[in-house]
């Protein structure tokens, strides 16, 4: 799927499972492995609307930005 990346994919519903599993990744190498200097950078972010509903979901999956030192970063 060409253009199906990045931020885009992040926000998808097909893509939700996926994405769920992502964090889970993530939270399991910065809480429970320590490696907090792992931050996360989500690419292809087109308009504010995408990097908002990305944070948004980020923080649900227990991924909020500033919390134990999380930087986000987007390009």
């Amino acid at each position: 799927m060409l253009g199906f990346r990045g931020a885009s994919r992040y926000i998808a519903e097909d893509f939700a499972e996926c994405f769920r599993m992502e964090c889970e990744a993530l939270k399991k190498v910065r809480d429970d492995m320590g490696l907090t200097n792992v931050e996360i950078m989500v690419p292809f972010v087109r308009t504010v609307g995408q990097a908002e509903k990305v944070v948004n979901l980020l923080a649900k999956h227990g991924l909020a930005r500033g919390e134990n030192g999380l930087k986000l970063i987007m390009i």
